[in-house]
This record gives C-alpha cells, structure tokens and sequence, in this order.
C-alpha cells in the first residue's frame, strides 16, 4: 500500500500542510493538529475521548 497512489498523495499533502517534523517530541513542541484529529478519529467509533487537553 505503501506506494498506492491514494497513499502517496495523501503523504504529499499532509506533509505539504504540516511539514515533515517539530525535531522535538510532542511533550516539548506540543501537538500538530493532526495527532488532535487522529486521536479523534482513533477513539469515535469506540465512544471514548480522545485524550486531548480541553
């Protein structure tokens, strides 16, 4: 899947939107917007928070 042209795409564009790295951990540089929504997509389907700080 790797090189599935969705995935490339999908790559290119997230990393177009949110660059390639902080070169710190999230405890240090915080999150991207992106962990917020994955970790909100992680835990829908299971009706449990996310986890996120409010």
């Amino acid at each position: 899947m790797s090189g599935h042209p969705a995935v490339v795409s999908a790559v290119q564009d997230t990393v177009a939107r949110d660059g390639t790295s902080r070169s710190a951990s999230r405890l240090l540089s915080e999150e991207k917007p992106v962990h917020r929504e994955l970790k909100a997509e992680l835990a829908s389907p299971l009706g449990t928070e996310d986890g996120s700080p409010s």
